[in-house]
């Protein structure tokens, strides 16, 4: 059976009540059925908390906090170009920005 391939976006790599919730999700999949990875901005602990999970990380180079014109199209088309790429059945999105 095809393992149902599921990408969870986040925007900063951030421990905090949606980092930790994510991470929860992420990890509580499981792993014979789904095929998880998680997308964020680069740099941060919930990244390294990930991997120790054996969850694939995906960088988002362009997601920034305030709201950035610029940046926010960048990090749209990362996003975009990433889904093309890796054709997720399931995008699960944990905050605004993402």
């Amino acid at each position: 059976m095809k393992k149902v391939k599921v990408l969870h976006v986040h925007t900063l790599p951030v421990v905090s009540g949606s980092g930790i919730s994510t991470l929860l999700i992420m990890d509580g999949l499981n792993k014979d059925a789904y095929e998880v990875e998680f997308a964020c901005k680069p740099g941060g602990p919930l990244i390294e908390q990930s991997l120790e999970k054996g969850i694939a990380f995906r960088p988002i180079n362009h997601f920034v906090q305030p709201a950035s014109p610029y940046n926010d199209i960048m990090a749209l088309w990362e996003l975009i170009r990433l889904m093309r790429e890796q054709k997720y059945d399931i995008i699960h999105t944990h905050n605004s920005k993402a």
